[in-house]
């Protein structure tokens, strides 16, 4: 399958810009073909493009796709854990069409809103839930409740008393300590976010703030970058038309 996909053109020093990225034209072929719904943005991308990347994994290189998130539908499948039609998601960034093995998609429920699966629960849920310890009766400031993480973990503080109980003594509450981690989540932490985040919207406790932009594989840039200029609110991604 011949698919138009986002690369890096250049490793980024400054402030971004559109000669930052090109559209390439590239073949993917593997055991699942999936054509690409929606995908995701995120400010965190930015250090992922940078030479000086100070987050613990490997830059992007030039010349390579960029992007993660994505949702999309198998249009071809000869594994028998997938079924044309299936909704996914993976790991498979900005591109019209991705391909590989069964194991590097995740099959996902139906939803009415398909772009709730692209959001940064895992993170705020993780952050607030398993590192900060946040309990029944915790005061929560988020400094920054604009962007994906922020917006669901402002929401997260009033839902506390769903959280475990915290695991660091509670005498420690009135200080102040910097607990740094991993957005690297695993299947555990994700399922739980999937878990909660499913009962709250049903309990209508909670609420998905998003921005979802319109428009071709071509026009994933220029929304990256808006959403660097503070032009959206809550989690954002790009449907593909």
């Amino acid at each position: 399958m011949i698919t138009r996909e986002i690369q890096l053109a250049a490793q980024i020093a400054g402030a971004p810009a559109l000669d930052d990225f090109t559209v390439a034209t590239t073949e993917v072929d593997g055991e699942i073909l999936v054509r690409t719904d929606q995908v995701g943005l995120a400010a965190t991308y930015l250090e992922l493009m940078r030479a000086d990347c100070t987050i613990p994994v490997p830059a992007w290189q030039p010349g390579r796709r960029v992007g993660v998130a994505a949702i999309g539908t198998v249009i071809r499948s000869d594994s028998p854990e997938l079924a044309v039609g299936d909704l996914v998601q993976s790991m498979t960034g900005w591109s019209e069409y991705s391909a590989g093995p069964a194991a590097q998609y995740i099959k996902l429920d139906p939803i009415a809103d398909p772009g709730y699966h692209l959001g940064q629960g895992p993170t705020a849920y993780y952050g607030m839930a398993d590192v900060a310890g946040v309990g029944e009766g915790d005061v929560v400031f988020v400094s920054g409740a604009a962007g994906g993480v922020g917006s669901l973990s402002s929401q997260l503080g009033g839902a506390a008393e769903r959280f475990p109980e915290p695991d660091h003594a509670a005498a420690q509450a009135r200080g102040v300590e910097l607990l740094p981690f991993s957005c690297h989540h695993t299947a555990d932490q994700i399922a739980a976010w999937r878990e909660h985040f499913g009962t709250w919207l049903g309990e209508g406790r909670f609420v998905y703030p998003q921005t979802v932009v319109k428009g071709g594989i071509e026009d994933v840039p220029q929304a990256f970058l808006s959403l660097l200029q503070g032009s959206y609110r809550g989690n954002v991604s790009v449907r593909l038309s």
